[in-house]
Parts: structure tokens; sequence; C-alpha cells
């Protein structure tokens, strides 16, 4: 269960680093305007949100499967969510800030199955 756990933050922190970009948060949210104040501290958000995201799940998979696997463990699920991020900016952009909101409520939800399992 702690698969779920590190795999949903490594996706969501692959959507909040790929809508940190000005592209990409623009093909996401076509309505705003790119020289926005605004805009630019969302962006901002999202990038320390994604780095954020980033280290919890190096440091959940390292926790739950020790230093050297839990490396490995957190590579691959980090490329399998960038290869997931990738496909969702290129064919519905749109569903990104969607799923950037979800992935964290079901590593949470993984996260309580885990220890309850334990």
């Amino acid at each position: 269960m702690l698969t779920l756990v590190f795999l949903s933050l490594a996706f969501a922190a692959t959507n909040a680093l790929a809508l940190a970009m000005a592209a990409h948060h623009h093909a996401a949210f076509p309505r705003f305007p790119r020289a926005n104040p605004r805009i630019a501290r969302r962006r901002l958000v999202l990038r320390i949100a994604g780095w954020l995201f980033l280290a919890l799940a190096v440091l959940s998979a390292t926790l739950a499967h020790g230093l050297a696997l839990g490396l490995v463990w957190a590579l691959a699920a980090l490329s399998s969510a960038g290869l997931a991020t990738t496909l969702l900016l290129t064919y519905a952009p749109r569903t990104v800030p969607f799923f950037l909101c979800a992935a964290p409520p079901v590593a949470a939800v993984g996260w309580v199955f885990a220890a309850n399992a334990l």
C-alpha cells in the first residue's frame, strides 16, 4: 500500500512542477492571461508544492524499502508519473489540475491503510 503513497506523491509532484511552467499553465488554464501577478504567485506556489511532493515521495519510498531500494522505487515512481503527466498534458491538459488536487488525498488514504496494515 505504500507503493500507492509514493506513486501518487510523485504524480502530484510532476503535475505541480509541470503546471509551474508558463506554457503548461496556459494550456491547462487558457482563460487566464499570461502576464498577471496572481498567475506568477500561483506558479511559484506550484513550484514549491512540486518540490515538496517530490521530497515526500522520495522520503516515503526510502522509509518503506530502505535507502538503496527506496531510491530505486522513487525513481521508478517518478518516471511512471512523468510519463502519465506527459500524456495528460498532451491529450487532456485541462484535466491536469483535477489530478493534481486528487493525488494528495489518494496518498493520504494509502498512508492510512498502510499504517493499519502494519
